[in-house]
């Protein structure tokens, strides 16, 4: 969110209250929730956006398809997702139980529900755990930017799909 202009008020959501207190700590959001996200405790329409960063992963594929909906009711405007490309194996660390990745996510899993899906994050091959660039990563991370390109309008390439739905009035 560095490089985008802050929105009148952001909300951070979480279901591990150590990563709420981190998120606090750098002042990311002006509001912080401590909830499941399968639970979101907002009515309908109370935000312009709802941004999901590296989250649908971590829950079953029918946990995230609800997430989706739900969020898509919350929304005014836009959802907007960032998930990895497929299927990528990490288990629990840092002390979260809920870092596990429970569900793969393909372009065509997210294009059915009408999300506008590109590619970040460079080629999938260049990345691996936890998004870390391969080795040599003196190699790897130039590489990774370079693909950038190629997978925008290929996603089914890139490591990130990044998914935005236009809200309907």
């Amino acid at each position: 969110m560095r490089y985008l202009p802050r929105p009148a008020r952001l909300v951070g959501v979480d279901g591990h209250g150590p990563a709420v207190e981190e998120s606090r700590r750098q002042g990311i959001h002006d509001e912080y929730v401590v909830c499941d996200v399968r639970e979101l405790p907002f009515p309908r329409r109370s935000f312009d956006a709802v941004v999901m960063l590296d989250l649908l992963e971590h829950l079953s594929t029918a946990d995230g398809i609800s997430l989706l909906e739900r969020s898509e009711e919350i929304a005014t405007r836009k959802v907007v997702v960032l998930t990895p490309n497929g299927w990528l194996p990490q288990d629990e660390y840092g002390g979260n139980p809920l870092q596990r990745h429970q569900s793969a996510w393909r372009a065509a899993d997210l294009v059915t529900r009408e999300y506008v899906v590109r590619g970040v994050s460079g080629h999938r091959v260049f990345r691996g755990y936890q998004a870390a660039y391969r080795r040599p990563v003196g190699v790897g991370a130039p590489l990774a930017s370079m693909s950038e390109l190629i997978v925008y309008r290929r996603p089914e390439k890139a490591f990130h799909l990044l998914a935005i739905k236009t809200i309907a009035d």
